[in-house]
């Protein structure tokens, strides 16, 4: 049954013809730009709020394919962008960031997003990498201002294990048990909505907690690869992230497994 699931998303209208080959995508893309599989995916979804391919050849701006008009800002260094992404047969690209400078920030301010989805696709630069990083969350720093208020956040342990954090007025994690810092690809999902909190890595559910169906309530901004994880649990030893990372997109609902299981599989 979740074969099917997984086809029946990828062959919406709007994804058939990335089943077939890479096309070009004049609604959410800029003119020439390849429209890949795994960007397909994420808007045949519907509810996507940005959906930044991090695929840029080079320049200041993350462009946004969801069609809402939500770029990212590179940071002014740390960034080696056009680099080998995760979805090969779309040529899909990433860019590399450096571990100390480099992330992505401002696509769109929100105002205390109750549910939602997080997704990113991510790399660390070398197998067994000791130090982690935040990947992707949710926090009230403007530009490249560290947050005071932050969460709703996915970042990755010394040890490669991930961690999707709300704040509730009190610090709520659910931790996968695998380590992910092995230089591969890998695809995260996290949702949070009356059904609780839920993380997925590469299209499984790593872990839950249904208890937790709130976040803290204030006006912020996404932002990938950097920000402030300060009195989290087992954080690492940067907040900055030091890898490849592509596909970052939040969503305005709780995706269901057999939605994060199509977006892994349109890798291939």
């Amino acid at each position: 049954m979740t074969s099917l699931l997984c086809l029946a998303l990828l062959l919406t209208p709007t994804t058939r013809g990335a089943l077939i080959g890479t096309v070009s995508n004049t609604a959410n893309t800029a003119a020439g730009s390849i429209y890949a599989k795994c960007t397909t995916a994420a808007n045949a979804i519907g509810t996507a709020f940005f959906v930044l391919p991090l695929d840029d050849p080079t320049g200041t701006t993350a462009k946004d394919v969801s069609g809402n008009a939500r770029p990212g800002t590179y940071a002014s260094g740390g960034v080696t962008y056009n680099q080998a992404g995760p979805c090969p047969t779309s040529n899909g690209r990433s860019v590399l960031l450096d571990g100390s400078t480099g992330f992505v920030h401002d696509p769109a301010a929100q105002t205390n997003p109750s549910v939602f989805s997080i997704q990113v696709w991510f790399r660390t630069a070398t197998n067994g990498y000791a130090r982690g990083g935040r990947l992707l969350g949710f926090g009230n720093g403007a530009g490249t201002t560290q947050s005071g208020n932050y969460d709703r956040h996915l970042y990755m342990t010394n040890n490669g294990r991930i961690v999707f954090g709300v704040y509730p007025n009190a610090v709520k994690e659910v931790v996968s048990s695998a380590s992910y810092n092995d230089g591969a690809w890998h695809h995260a999902v996290a949702t949070l909505s009356a059904n609780g909190m839920r993380l997925y890595v590469d299209g499984a559910q790593v872990g839950s907690d249904t208890s937790v169906t709130s976040a803290q309530s204030y006006t912020g901004y996404w932002r990938v690869g950097w920000d402030n994880l300060a009195n989290w649990t087992n954080t690492p030893t940067s907040n900055y992230f030091n890898g490849y990372v592509a596909y970052a997109a939040v969503f305005t609902s709780a995706l269901s497994l057999s939605q994060v299981q199509g977006l892994y599989a349109a890798r291939n």
